[in-house]
């Protein structure tokens, strides 16, 4: 594109308007760069949303190789503790799947049972006479706890002992 310039305007003594000529001579090129300036715009946010869906479908592939694993989560059991210094647990591959919540309401303590020595020393029995077998019921747990049958046979009971 050319540029005109009418002569009786430059010769008429008022000297060049240098920036009408400098404006006439930029102006295809500053559209020019304008429209390049939008486009590379256009393709910069083209290119933000393109690495975005390369991101989801990386995170949805992984995903699914998770689910494709046969030993996978949908296969995994595990088992926590809210307090493992009190109890902890593991979980066997064939255990159902859920939330599993266990309460512990009083924690074990020691105790003691004695009674008075028998009269006749070591060799008399707690049985009743004629009786050469019985058992203890030992009920763990208060009322509803379980209960523990511990058998008991006529003989010596020897001082070291244990169950």
């Amino acid at each position: 594109m050319g540029i005109a310039f009418n002569a009786s305007t430059l010769l008429n003594g008022n000297g060049i308007d240098v920036q009408s000529v400098v404006n006439a001579i930029l102006t295809p090129e500053n559209s020019s760069l304008t429209a390049l300036q939008n486009q590379q715009t256009d393709l910069s946010s083209q290119a933000g949303l393109l690495a975005g869906f390369n991101n989801n479908l990386n995170s949805l592939a992984t995903a699914m190789a998770a689910l494709a694993d046969p030993g996978g989560l949908l296969a995994s059991q595990t088992a926590t503790s809210s307090q493992p210094s009190i109890l902890t647990a593991s979980a066997q591959p064939t255990a159902i799947a859920g939330t599993h919540q266990i309460v512990v309401s009083f924690l074990a303590t020691t105790g003691t049972v004695y009674t008075d020595p028998l009269a006749g020393g070591a060799n008399v029995s707690i049985l009743p006479t004629n009786v050469t077998s019985g058992d203890i019921k030992l009920q763990v747990g208060g009322t509803g706890g379980a209960i523990d049958d511990i058998p008991i046979t006529a003989g010596r009971w020897k001082a070291d002992s244990h169950w």
